[in-house]
């Protein structure tokens, strides 16, 4: 294939198509092209590029550490995701919460319960309780924020650190219920 110049202006080599058959637009051979599947630019004119921010080891272990002590489980993320839409001036019963994540009332309560604990969520005194998204510091805030707009953009990057949270917690059970299993049992007499 003959080498050419991009086109651009900048000197950088690239596909000659000339003479040949005809790409479809968007389309180009060379990775220096602007508009190649290869490109980086991500200047429209390639249907098929989709622009994927990866956050840093740093963030996702922070987003990591914060899931682990905000948020247990798909039910409460899930919750806490609506509830972030919602006016929180208005305040969102359990009923509500349920219809719109199709999550059972009793899972909805549950979650609802943690995240209040957490100090993510409030909730009004006055049966019907009427619950607001309302992290209560800003750290907490503000890796709230960082974690829905994630899961909205990457759920799986999400689910992914939930499940090795999971993981986690169940490992750490188990380390707790097998030193616990020594700290009761009663030393052998040797006779």
């Amino acid at each position: 294939m003959p080498v050419g110049r991009s086109g651009r202006g900048d000197g950088v080599p690239s596909c000659d198509t000339s003479g040949e058959f005809e790409l479809p637009p968007g389309l180009a051979r060379c990775p220096n092209c602007a508009n190649s599947l290869n490109s980086n630019e991500g200047d429209g004119t390639n249907p098929f590029f989709e622009t994927v921010v990866v956050p840093d080891v740093r963030e996702l272990d922070a987003l990591k550490r914060f899931l682990f002590e905000y948020v247990e489980d798909l039910d409460a993320l899930a919750v806490l995701a609506w509830l972030s839409e919602q006016p929180t001036a208005l305040g969102q019963g359990r009923e509500a919460a349920a219809k719109a994540t199709g999550l059972p009332p009793s899972s909805v309560r549950e979650a609802l319960d943690r995240l209040v604990e957490r100090g993510l969520v409030l909730r009004s005194e006055p049966e019907p309780a009427a619950f607001s998204y309302a992290p209560q510091d800003a750290r907490a805030a503000a890796l709230a924020r960082r974690l829905l707009d994630e899961y909205r953009a990457n759920p799986r990057q999400v689910m992914e650190l939930m499940t090795k949270n999971s993981i986690e917690r169940v490992k750490s059970a188990a380390a707790q219920t097998f030193a616990e299993s020594f700290a009761t049992s009663e030393p052998k007499k040797r006779s």
